[in-house]
This record gives C-alpha cells, sequence and structure tokens, in this order.
C-alpha cells in the first residue's frame, strides 16, 4: 500500500512536469512573438521621436529667423 501512494505521487509529478515543460514550451513561443513586436514598437517610437526633434529644430529655427527680421525691422 505504501509503495502504490508512492508510485501514485511519482506519477503525478512526472504528470505535473510534462505539463509544465509544456507550459513552458507555449510561453517561449509567445515571448519570441513578443520581442518582434517589441523591437517593431521601439523602431516606431524611435522614428516619431526623431521626427519630434526635427520639426522642433525646424520651428526654433524659424522662430529664429523671425526674431531676426523683427529686430532688423526696428
Amino acid at each position: 500500500m505504501k509503495i502504490t501512494n508512492e508510485y501514485n505521487r511519482l506519477q503525478m509529478g512526472i504528470v505535473k512536469v510534462a505539463e509544465t515543460r509544456t507550459k513552458v514550451g507555449e510561453m517561449s513561443i509567445e515571448l519570441e512573438k513578443k520581442k518582434i513586436l517589441v523591437l517593431q514598437l521601439q523602431k516606431e517610437c524611435e522614428d516619431f521621436l526623431n521626427k519630434i526633434v526635427e520639426q522642433k529644430k525646424s520651428a526654433s529655427d524659424r522662430e529664429r529667423v523671425c526674431l531676426f527680421v523683427f529686430i532688423d525691422f526696428l
């Protein structure tokens, strides 16, 4: 009886290990997909940031030109 209980307990442990291995495999696949998505979104963010920096520089340049024109006008 004791051996049967130990056997059943070990069998359940083996089943749990197999289930966990399957879940880890599924999670690894999902992780790889998420990594690709994160890289794509990171690239988009960098592109948007660069665009914002360019627009801010352009606006600053236009502001300086307007200021110089105004000073020359005075």
